[in-house]
Order: structure tokens, then C-alpha cells, then sequence
């Protein structure tokens, strides 16, 4: 394939990827309107499950294919990524304000980060590893559901009615707009939306290795940082998406559910496939401990003022600028 055709699939996927994320932010929300729902649950679930969803699969077939490195590589990155630089730019965009409701959830996302070295100990993260992370999936999500009652919220009585209004008068626009407070077609905008996401990250990611194989970088950097950004994009898009459309808690629950979704579901099905060597090498714990410091870091701005500034949104997006610029520097040396 050539060059051009390469750039061309990466245009196509980010233009697909686009409408993906609109379509997903504009369906969550007007679901998590519907019932009462938080936006930020529905972001910590819904959207997140569904934007990981690359991270999965590109992770899983990396196992299959051999590639651990590259699945390794590929979760950490990505929530290095997903704070650094996704929740970094949102804040710029808009400032991010972080409910008390989701202080748990920070903890619960740095919890599960801390598995990642504490299982690194014996040089691998084996299948008992990935069934133990696969079972902390399933408890957050058991204790989402029963708990939900406390993320309740009245929902606008424009919602609770389906009757009908006269539509001769509205645009077209506008009926694609009142469509959206049906149940089929929010449901509909999510799906569609994840699949989209899912094209999109795959024209994006089969463009990148083309691109990624002619610098001669090794798999482990590859993972880190073009194989992660690309499968984080789903997230980039949606929680700008999100920002743009003020939609902040959808973006801020997305990053934080997705960071979680990485470490638990992905990297616990893919060593549930194949144990991934994961030996504490002084890279490693350099990974390791970037990954560990957004996220502290994210709680320490959100403990203080309960939301993410400009000025701690310009300091994410430096330190992951910082960050990819040693690893390249580094693969050069």
C-alpha cells in the first residue's frame, strides 16, 4: 500500500471515528435523561465499555498474534493517554467539573492500576491474574447496578411524556433532534456509534502500523504510543465531542470508566488468552509509574477544587508530550 492511500485510510477513519462519537455521546445522554440516570455513570459504562472496545480487540489479537508486548504496551499507553492527553485537552477546551459521585471511582481506577505492577512481581500477568481482574469487572459492575438508586436524577418532563407533538412546523433537523427522546433510536445512536468507533479505530490503527513499522521503533514504544493513541481516539472523540456539547460529566465518566475498563477487562482477557510477560525492566517502571502519576495527579486536582482547570488541563498535556518525546528519543538511542 502506499503512502497515499495510507494517509487516505487515516482520513476516512478519523471522519468515521467523528461521527461515531457524536452519535454515541448524543444517544448516551439522552438515555441517561430518560431514566433518571446520571451522565456519569452512563459514561463509566455504557460509553466506556464501548471506547475501550478497540483497546480490546486490538490487545486480545496482539496475544493471539504474539505481539505481548503490544498488548501490554497498548493498556498502559491508553490510560496514560486518556488522562494526559484526552482529559488534558477537554479541560482546555472547557473546564471539567468532577461531582462527588465520582470520587469513588477515581480511587477505584487508581486501585486498579496498582494490580498492574503488584501482578508484574513474577515477570508475568498469568490467567489466574486475568480471572482475577475479569471478576473485579464483574463486581464494579454488580455494584453499579445494585447500587443505583443513589444515581438517580429526575428526568425533564419533556422525557417522561411520549405523546407526540404536531412536527409539520419543525425542520428536518429538528425531527432528527425529537427522534432522539424515543427509546429505539437512543438505543439505536449507541450501538451504531460504538460500531462506528470500532471502523474508525481500525482503519486508524491498520494506517498507523504501516507508519509505525517504516521508523523501526520497537513493539514495546509502538504500543505506548501510536497503537495506544490510536485505539484511545474513540475516547478523544467522544469526550470532546462531549466537552463541545457541554456534556462534561459524559466526557469525565468515559475517561475515568474506560481507564478502569483497560486494566480490568482488557488486559484481564488478554491474559486470560495468553500470559503476558510483564518483567519490572527500569522501562517498565517508567511506564508504569507515568501511568500511576496522571492519575494521581487527577485525583489530587479533583480533591482540591471538584474539577479540572485549564491550568491542570495544560499540565496533562505536557507531562504526555514530555512522556512521548522520551520514548522516542530513547528508541532512537
Amino acid at each position: 500500500m502506499t503512502m497515499a492511500m495510507t494517509l487516505l485510510k487515516l482520513l476516512v477513519g478519523l471522519l468515521v471515528l467523528t461521527g461515531g462519537a457524536e452519535m454515541l455521546v448524543r444517544g448516551a445522554s439522552r438515555l441517561a435523561m430518560r431514566f433518571g440516570v446520571s451522565p456519569m455513570i452512563v459514561g463509566m459504562t455504557v460509553v466506556a465499555i464501548g471506547t475501550s472496545t478497540p483497546e480490546l480487540a486490538v490487545s486480545v489479537s496482539a496475544a493471539f498474534t504474539g505481539s505481548t508486548d503490544i498488548a501490554m504496551g497498548n493498556v498502559v499507553g491508553s490510560n496514560i493517554c486518556n488522562i494526559g492527553l484526552v482529559l488534558g485537552l477537554s479541560a482546555l477546551i472547557w473546564p471539567l467539573g468532577v461531582g462527588r459521585e465520582t470520587r469513588a471511582f477515581l480511587f477505584i481506577m487508581l486501585a486498579s492500576s496498582f494490580l498492574v505492577p503488584i501482578m508484574s512481581l513474577d515477570t508475568q500477568i498469568g490467567r489466574v491474574d486475568g480471572l482475577i481482574l475479569l471478576a473485579g469487572m464483574g463486581l464494579m459492575t454488580w455494584w453499579l447496578v445494585a447500587n443505583r438508586d443513589r444515581h438517580l436524577v429526575e428526568p425533564p418532563p419533556d422525557l417522561v411524556a411520549e405523546t407526540p407533538e404536531d412536527d409539520s412546523d419543525l425542520t428536518f433537523w429538528q425531527q432528527v433532534n425529537k427522534s432522539l427522546d424515543l427509546l429505539p433510536v437512543q438505543i439505536i445512536f449507541i450501538v451504531s456509534g460504538i460500531a462506528l468507533l470500532v471502523m474508525g479505530s481500525d482503519l486508524i490503527v491498520d494506517a498507523a502500523r504501516i507508519i509505525a513499522m517504516a521508523l523501526g521503533v520497537s513493539e514495546r514504544v509502538i504500543g505506548l504510543t501510536l497503537v495506544a493513541f490510536n485505539t484511545s481516539l474513540p475516547e478523544l472523540a467522544t469526550s470532546l465531542v462531549a466537552v463541545i456539547r457541554k456534556d462534561t460529566a459524559i466526557g469525565v465518566g468515559n475517561l475515568i470508566g474506560s481507564n478502569i475498563t483497560n486494566v480490568l477487562l482488557v488486559l484481564g482477557a488478554t491474559s486470560v488468552v495468553t500470559a503476558v510477560p510483564a518483567g519490572l525492566t527500569v522501562a517498565r517502571i517508567v511506564d508504569l509509574a507515568m501511568m500511576l502519576g496522571v492519575e494521581i495527579g487527577l485525583i489530587v486536582a479533583v480533591l482540591r477544587r471538584e474539577r479540572v482547570g485549564r491550568a491542570a488541563g495544560a499540565a496533562f498535556v505536557g507531562a504526555y508530550l514530555g512522556y512521548t518525546i522520551y520514548l522516542f528519543v530513547g528508541a532512537a538511542n
